[in-house]
């Protein structure tokens, strides 16, 4: 068993490879968001050097999401429609509940309005769409991270050098 003094290097060693790591990762990823933009591929997977398949990384285009712009106008039309879930406190807001229900039906309809119970469109005051930007996934496949450890093990990753960000 280590002694503490050990562990306590080993910690500190760790937690700081970890911070770099981190750092190194965002910048990957934003790298590779950026080349998934830029080329328009919407796939591709993640294979050692020797061929096997790690990962698939797939781009996500999400859809435009709705987003309160004018907090007074929606507790308006929120009060109309349904006084019940309206909530006074030391401040009036509309239930966070009823709010994430709107929100969620404008999401799927892709407009700032609703569809009542009659069927009828109705614009939501206060509200407007708002593109969210796309992003990325990585999933790894069986035995991944076995074969990632193994491959670093071996030193045959093909990984970027990895700095604190400090150096020059």
């Amino acid at each position: 068993m280590p002694s503490i003094s050990e562990l306590a290097l080993q910690e500190a060693a760790l937690k700081a490879l970890a911070e770099i790591v981190k750092q190194q990762l965002d910048t990957t990823k934003a790298a590779m968001q950026a080349e998934l933009e830029a080329s328009g591929v919407g796939r591709v997977d993640a294979s050692l050097p020797d061929g096997v398949k790690v990962a698939t990384i797939t781009k996500t285009n999400p859809k435009p999401a709705p987003h309160i712009v004018d907090e007074q106008a929606f507790l308006n039309w929120a009060r109309a429609q349904s006084e019940d879930n309206i909530v006074t406190r030391l401040v009036t807001e509309v239930r966070p509940a009823y709010r994430d229900a709107l929100l969620k039906q404008m999401t799927k309809h892709g407009a700032p309005h609703i569809v009542n119970e009659d069927g009828e469109i109705i614009d939501v005051p206060g509200v407007e769409m708002r593109e969210r930007p796309s992003y990325h996934s990585v999933k790894h496949t069986d035995g991944a991270l076995d074969a990632i450890a193994t491959a670093w093990r071996n030193r045959a990753l093909p990984l970027p050098e990895i700095t604190n960000g400090s150096e020059s």
